[in-house]
């Protein structure tokens, strides 16, 4: 048999162990000395280790023990390459146990180390064993393993993984081929206590298959145009899949099965499915970074449909696709169920066309002719969806237990594409399937999902249009809704249950509810039309906010719990640009495959020659497409792509550098150049017309708990660049765009100290992506952040990290954007644009904008100030004193507790349907205008805080709202506008400096500590805190100040308290009285060894404050902390 590969398999209880580099002769010298037999039985379902030998073993292995090693020096041998040198420094050991094993016992400890050696294989010609996994077992939380697999005979590392804790079974799966000789070893190292058990070795007898596809650019297609070049790893036509002859009446599902397998074998591809008709009676399935991809277009009255089609004749109860591996997905098809029957009250029931369990998942410019049952995305997160259409005649679009925030863009359901597909049996214009549609469909219904961005789309023709309800689990969905028109529906917008939405630009016109809704759901709609013909809007216990909408046909609003308001102003919505040119390829097609100039993608041979020699050739050619097949490529110096060349990797669609240990990285660089500062010469620069596409990025030598400065991973200095699926673990600064009209878009980036910056440029866009600086801890690669760390390394990481920044920039557009974790989520210096749904959470602040004078829209957009950093303070939304322009929020939220919520000391804020808001809504919230600022309000205000406020400058306000009532002191400006239910007087304590309005709290005996503001959690490290005060004595003193509240002006109030309860006391509550001080009914708080916030009011009726001490709050017991106090008085 030809060598194919020489695994060594090791695992070891050091975070820092590397793979060896091995001879022959050591290996056999340890089998002739200590050597133990056994078999190991190859088999379809896997390979046990058995003690004595079996009968008639397909594979026979012998185990030996060592002692000495260590990973620190195993790993400095190795990036000596003198690795033989030392393993032969190694002490011989015996093997111990019976059913697990280890050295000397049962047991392998530190410094030690099993070696199993293939001695014998027995299988046919034909056949060839390939090794799938080990597994061990440990005894300890701290115990850990690294797994890594070694190709003896080529001197490559091609597999490894590290760090693995806990006590559980631990399984390690690869996916080598074995020989006779081959060699795996499994050791301990010297970390922590190790003792762990090695269990098992599993393998599988396979065919011998010769490789299965070859890399090529597929030649571009007028009729079908795409927005890049489609660079495929095999095309199903490829003779060795034997397509059947007429694939219009023959099963096609084999052929397409096995190039996907091969695309799967070649760690992820693309595999193309050419213009044409293929039947398909099976399911297709699909792992991980795996695309299939076709030829497509737009259907119109004008366009029947063209282009791959697949033809559904599926007879189970199975989808046609299975889409099961992370970033895998579908692209340019069609699919249609020829055999489908519909009258107007019955239709063919079949399953679902496509499910999914991938995170994250692609589905681009799918046509859904006419499914029972069209796509089902439950359990299935950061779900990536952009230009789907169809006529389902069920249920279009599904999803339940969806997280991490999905992205719909582009879906467009009516009766009129089935109509306009020109294939045999479509109905006419008027045909049943509309009326079944109309009678029974549902396009959208969404479940319980992680926050969603829905933009840009068009349904008509179901009963229900969107239908929100309850998941599962009980949980429901909540998110943005923008541009989406939903029309010729019975009921556009049925909602059972959410938590509630952001609505903008959107329509919603059935012929009985425009939108229906019940369970304490929130609506905020702005400039949206709203059309119903029994009932344009039905709301029951909900709250629904209306501003510049048009609105035809009666309101049904009830409950008691019901809010509903409705306004119109003369400052409309500004038009939003969703235009912009999507087309971005490299000058030529010309492929330069890296492995063709030498690189070997095994994580340990230095690589850098082979890249630069391939961007080289592509320079010479005057543009070309570098590509980086599936692989681990340790680079160790620069690359400058020049113009018009495109760094490529084998992700057909989205990509996130993540999973659990063995699964595929896709095409991964790791990135071993010098540390450097800001200004230094990036990892990865780009001239005009050059950029990235579907490839990771990853930093080995990064130290989450010292963090290793480099320069900019990404420097984009020329026109129309583009980073496009591409992902980034654990950069210390992203990406640097300087030209103008550069996209970035459906990338996944972390970040420490920056992720984005633009500068001095025009018409740039990010759009559709993630930023989360832990998608370090998902990649299972060396040094990443773990649980028992991650909640101190995002600490430390939001002391520092700027997720965007825009520096002298115009017409920018930041679209769809989710940032979880982070110091500043967006900075705005000197620069114009817009955003839409872009938002986040675990964020120090929100917005600030600085210098210049220019205007910038934010758009349905959000902020959630939940941790406080490293206690410099908190924003929302902050305009500093050198910002001159203005900000709009139009339907935005700000969210959490910060010190400065809105905070204004330059430049005009003016906010449309835009409230400041939990969740996290402990303590107070805070608006702030300076002498130089501007604020103006429409219908916006404070929905889950007190608010203190301070105005020094312009402010005006209409039709707003502050839920828990308005500061006294400042009230008397603004009522004639608006309706305060109640006023108040505040000691706000969630500061960094307590303030107080009206309301002072004797700072004497007071010490200020840290609360969570989300409670519940294991972990102490989380980071997610705010600033309160605790009592040195058991008591709180406060005196009013507001006159006011002063000599029984006010005597019927609410004395409301908030704090943070994490032991057991009594509440005494004391007030002044005309006769002296007065105790209220005495409150006694058990936190049942879980700590949470409490608001607790007191309600009194002969007030009378004017003292040095008006109110004493007294604790029997260690006192909680105390974040909030304010006394409260109805405005009646």
């Amino acid at each position: 048999m030809k060598k194919i590969l020489l695994p060594v398999i090791l695992i070891t209880a050091a975070i820092t162990g590397m793979p060896l580099r091995l001879i022959r002769f050591t290996f056999s010298l340890f089998l002739i000395l200590l050597g133990v037999t056994y078999f190991m039985v190859a088999t379809a379902e896997g390979v046990e280790i058995h003690f004595p030998s079996s009968e008639d073993p397909k594979v026979t292995c012998s185990l030996t023990g060592l002692k000495g090693y260590n990973s620190a020096d195993a790993r400095n041998a190795i990036n000596k390459g003198t690795f033989g040198d030392y393993l032969k420094g190694l002490t011989l050991a015996k093997i111990g146990g019976k059913r697990h094993y280890g050295v000397g016992d049962s047991n392998v400890d530190a410094n030690e180390a099993v070696l199993l050696t293939v001695t014998e294989v027995n299988i046919g010609e034909d056949e060839a064993v390939l090794f799938t996994g080990a597994a061990a077992q440990g005894y300890g939380d701290e115990d850990s393993s690294d797994f890594i697999c070694y190709d003896v005979s080529d001197n490559d590392v091609v597999h490894s993984e590290f760090d693995r804790k806990g006590k559980r079974n631990r399984w390690f799966r690869s996916a080598q081929f074995l020989e006779k000789g081959d060699v795996i070893i499994l050791a301990a190292g010297a970390s922590g206590k190790p003792q762990w058990r090695f269990m098992k070795a599993y393998a599988k007898v396979t065919k011998k298959k010769t490789q299965g596809g070859k890399w090529r650019v597929i030649p571009e297609d007028p009729r079908f145009p795409t927005d890049d070049v489609i660079v495929a790893y095999c095309d199903v036509t490829d003779a060795r899949y034997e397509l059947p002859a007429n694939t219009e009446k023959q099963d096609c599902t084999a052929a397409i099965q096995a190039a996907l397998d091969d695309a799967i074998a070649a760690g992820g591809g693309t595999v193309f499915l050419p213009e044409g008709k293929y039947r398909v009676e099976g399911t297709l399935n699909f792992y991980p970074n795996v695309f299939l991809r076709g030829r497509w277009r737009e259907i119109t009255a004008e366009n029947e449909l063209a282009g791959s089609l697949i033809m559904v004749h599926s007879k189970t109860d199975q989808p046609t696709i299975k889409l099961k591996g992370a970033g895998c997905g579908l692209r340019d098809l069609s699919f249609w169920r020829p055999d489908q029957k519909v009258t107007k009250d019955t239709a063919s029931e079949h399953p679902f066309i496509i499910t999914s369990e991938a995170s994250p998942v692609t589905l681009e410019n799918i046509n859904l002719i006419n499914p029972y049952n069209g796509i089902d995305l439950s359990r299935s997160g950061t779900c990536c969806l952009r230009g789907l259409y169809g006529s389902p005649l069920n249920v279009g679009l599904t999803a339940d237990r969806s997280f991490a925030v999905s992205r719909y863009d582009s879906i467009h359901f009516s009766p009129d594409y089935w109509t306009w597909s020109g294939l045999p049996g479509s109905p006419g214009k008027d045909g049943a399937h509309r009326s079944y549609m109309k009678n029974h469909g549902t396009a959208v219904n969404i479940k319980e999902m992680d926050g969603f961005y829905f933009g840009f789309s068009k349904i008509s023709g179901f009963k229900k249009g969107l239908h929100f309800e309850k998941g599962a689990s009980g949980d429901d969905a909540s998110g943005e809704i923008c541009y989406v028109s939903v029309t010729d529906c019975y009921d556009a917008l049925y909602v059972d249950d959410s938590k509630g939405f952001l609505i903008v630009g959107s329509a919603f016109e059935g012929s009985n509810y425009g939108i229906w809704g019940k369970d304490n759901t929130k609506y905020e709609l702005l400039s949206c039309t709203v059309k119903g013909g029994n009932k344009a809007i039905s709301i029951k216990n909900g709250a629904a906010k209306l501003v510049n909408c048009k609105v035809s046909g009666e309101k049904n609003i009830t409950g008691r719990r019901t809010f509903f308001s409705e306004h119109t102003y003369a400052e409309k919505m500004p038009v939003y640009n969703n235009k912009y040119n999507r087309v971005r390829k490299p000058t030529k097609t010309t492929l330069f495959n890296v492995k063709d100039y030498g690189a070997k993608g095994n994580r340990f041979s230095d690589d850098t020659k082979a890249f630069q020699a391939a961007i080289a050739a592509a320079k010479k050619n005057l543009g070309g497409i570098v590509l980086v097949p599936d692989g681990e490529y340790r680079i160790t110096d620069n690359l400058d792509l020049g113009k018009g060349i495109e760094l490529r990797g084998n992700a057909g669609g989205r990509l996130i550098t993540n999973g659990k240990p063995g699964q595929e990285l896709g095409s991964l660089i790791f990135i071993e150049v010098a540390e450097g500062d800001e200004d230094d010469t990036a990892f990865v620069t780009m001239g005009d017309g050059s950029g990235l596409r579907g490839i990771g990025f990853f930093y080995p030598r990064q130290d989450f708990k010292n963090f290793k400065q480099y320069p900019f991973m990404i420097r984009a200095n020329g026109k129309n660049n583009y980073i496009i699926d591409c992902s980034g673990a654990n950069p210390y600064l992203g990406a640097e765009l300087n030209g103008d009209d550069h996209l970035v878009e459906y990338s996944f980036l972390g970040g420490m100290r920056k992720t984005y910056q633009a500068n001095n440029c025009s018409g740039g866009r990010i759009q559709n992506v993630h930023i989360k600086p832990d998608f370090w801890r998902s990649v299972w690669l060396p040094g990443c952040p773990k649980s028992p760390d991650l909640e101190q390394f995002k600490w430390e990481v939001n002391k520092i990290y700027e997720t965007i920044t825009l520096k002298n920039c115009d017409n920018y557009t930041l679209q769809s954007i989710f940032n979880h974790s982070s110091g500043t989520f967006a900075t705005i210096d000197n620069s114009s644009g817009q955003s839409l749904m872009i938002g986040g959470e675990q964020q120090v602040h929100g917005y600030a904008f600085k210098n210049g004078a220019k205007s910038f829209d934010l758009i349905a957009s959000k902020c959630n100030i939940n941790v406080i950093g490293d206690r410099k303070g908190t924003s929302g939304i902050k305009l500093l004193p050198s910002f001159n322009g203005q900000v709009r929020l139009l339907a935005c939220e700000t969210m959490g507790t910060s010190d400065e919520t809105w905070h204004v000391d330059g430049g005009h804020l003016f906010t449309q349907l835009s409230f400041i808001t939990g969740p996290c809504a402990r303590a107070a919230a805070n608006i702030f205008c300076g002498p130089k600022g501007k604020i103006t309000m429409q219908s916006s205000g404070a929905r889950s805080h007190f608010a203190a406020f301070e105005n020094k400058g312009r402010v005006s306000m209409k039709d707003c709202l502050f839920s828990f009532g308005f500061l006294n002191s400042a009230a008397d400006a603004y009522r004639t506008d608006n309706k305060f239910e109640t006023i108040f007087a505040l000691a706000d304590l969630n500061q960094k400096d307590p303030k107080m309005y009206g309301l002072e709290l004797d700072m004497k005996n007071i010490n200020k500590e840290e609360a969570m503001s989300i409670v519940g959690g294991k972990n102490p490290k989380d980071g997610r805190r705010l600033v309160s005060v605790r009592s040195t004595d058991g008591s709180y003193r406060l005196k009013v100040t507001d006159p006011d509240f002063k000599a029984g002006l006010k005597k019927d109030l609410s004395i409301v308290m908030e704090f943070y309860l994490d032991t057991d006391c009594t509440l005494k509550t004391h007030y002044r009285t005309i006769s002296g001080m007065k105790a209220g009914e005495p409150k006694k708080f058990l936190n049942a060894k879980t700590a949470k916030w409490f608001r607790h009011t007191v309600k009194i009726i002969d007030a009378h404050f004017g003292s040095e001490e008006d109110i004493r709050i007294d604790f029997d017991g260690k006192p909680p902390l105390l974040a909030m106090v304010a006394i409260v008085s109805s405005e009646q």
